[in-house]
């Protein structure tokens, strides 16, 4: 069912950015033809629940702002000429960023038939979007290091996400696997910015809404009247990350809408859930289960991408060594 016609209106008068708004500044309105939802709430109204999604973005915001160390690597990356050496400066300028940013360039996922032996040498090779990706979700991991228990756990299912994500479109040579690696860091951003927020604390919960996949969300959506995703998509818009990193985060549990559309943002939610689903699974038992392969391959996501059963259970143990790689790096 889709929004009355007051309704449409109502968020139609709300633009979503005036033209002198400063670069990395909260959102101040909602996005509605991408970052929202196409239906409205049975019981909450659109003005409540973006009114209470704004407040969450300006508090996301005031306690964990963007790092400067990845505005000044975006505001770097923006420029076509761009150089290397500059890059790799705002890089050293952080310890911690340079030494997981290079031990992530010689990961599994990155890793060329020469190492790279400086973040110099790895930004030179990996080129403007890998470096992009790894620095940004670098960076966000970083800013929950601190998160304990659920958290915890949210923050390696985001990496795990990652590696998965990444693996899949390497491993069947998918042409739309550029940031999948960030998407999959980026996906929950919305859950871990609600518990340090003290937005919502997850406590309550019937234990498997919390570790299984097209669940939390629901209950999230009915508890606030916005869920993570749409949460964490704004955030990111904030951020100014390039499009369409934002509305595949927004929409990974409105999958109906990326298909729809088709195209780099359909194939990107897609994939982006079949890693999701399989981090799940994973986190339980790495080895492979037919019975978790056909619910893989006879899924909506697995069908948009073309992926079948005999897909995923040649690239199951790639897909499980990328993630434990990973979950180690962030670990450290």
């Amino acid at each position: 069912m889709g929004r009355t016609a007051s309704t449409h209106a109502s968020l139609k008068s709300r633009p979503f950015e005036p033209v002198n708004r400063p670069v990395h500044a909260p959102a101040r309105e909602v996005v509605e033809d991408q970052l929202w939802y196409l239906d409205a709430h049975p019981t909450h109204s659109n003005d409540c629940a973006t009114d209470r999604l704004l407040a969450a973005v300006l508090l996301s915001a005031k306690i964990r702002p963007f790092p400067v160390v990845a505005r000044q690597v975006l505001s770097l990356l923006g420029d076509e000429d761009y150089r290397t050496a500059d890059l790799e400066g705002v890089i050293l300028k952080d310890p911690a960023l340079s030494a997981t940013f290079l031990r992530i360039a010689n990961s599994a996922l990155y890793r060329s038939l020469v190492p790279c032996e400086s973040v110099l040498m790895a930004c030179a090779r990996l080129g403007r979007n890998a470096v992009r990706e790894i620095v940004v979700g670098v960076v966000t991991m970083e800013m929950f290091r601190d998160i304990k228990s659920r958290g915890a756990t949210i923050r390696d299912h985001c990496a795990g996400t990652a590696a998965i994500a990444r693996t899949m479109a390497d491993e069947w040579g998918l042409r739309s696997g550029d940031q999948l690696f960030l998407l999959g860091i980026l996906h929950d951003l919305g859950k871990l910015l609600g518990i340090q927020c003290g937005i919502e604390s997850y406590d309550g919960l019937p234990p498997s809404s919390l570790d299984t996949p097209d669940r939390l969300h629901l209950l999230e959506r009915d508890r606030l009247g916005y869920d993570h995703a749409v949460l964490g998509a704004h955030v990111l818009h904030a951020w100014k990350l390039p499009e369409p990193i934002a509305q595949i985060v927004a929409w990974h549990h409105q999958p109906e809408r990326a298909y729809a559309g088709g195209g780099v943002v359909g194939m990107q939610v897609a994939l982006l859930r079949l890693a999701d689903r399989l981090e799940y699974r994973l986190r339980h038992d790495s080895a492979p289960s037919e019975v978790v392969i056909d619910e893989l391959s006879t899924s909506p996501d697995a069908r948009h991408v073309g992926i079948s059963a005999a897909d995923l259970r040649s690239t199951w143990q790639p897909m499980v060594d990328a993630r434990e790689e990973v979950l180690a790096l962030f670990r450290r």
